[in-house]
């Protein structure tokens, strides 16, 4: 299945965040709310090299929100939060795939990914 978070498509940051940085302000709180384990992406116009994908570990009020990991490069006022859409770019790390038949007649597939970070 495909991941399709329940929230806002997307959010306006507010002023500017350090690389390493665990916390984002988002400007405006309009339509839905961010909550706890939405998955987003940035896109940046002073960096389109930034694609690392980040998860919401706590919402401290409506347009500052907690993320893990720390961000990988800083951030730019502007820059765009993408919860409708985030892209997350991986490998597979071993030669390993399995997949299987049940009883149910249902396959079952199995794989190992890493995420890339650039």
């Amino acid at each position: 299945p495909q991941y399709r978070a329940q929230g806002p498509t997307s959010r306006t940051v507010s002023g500017s965040a350090v690389a390493g940085a665990t916390s984002i302000t988002s400007a405006g709180s309009g339509g839905d709310a961010i909550t706890p384990g939405m998955l987003f992406t940035i896109t940046d116009s002073a960096d389109s090299s930034h694609t690392k994908a980040y998860v919401v570990t706590q919402v401290v009020d409506s347009t500052d929100i907690t993320i893990t990991p720390g961000l990988a490069k800083a951030v730019t006022g502007g820059a765009t939060l993408d919860f409708a859409n985030p892209k997350i770019k991986v490998i597979q790390t071993s030669d390993n795939r399995e997949y299987g038949l049940s009883v149910d007649n249902l396959y079952s597939f199995s794989l190992k990914l890493e995420e890339v970070s650039q």
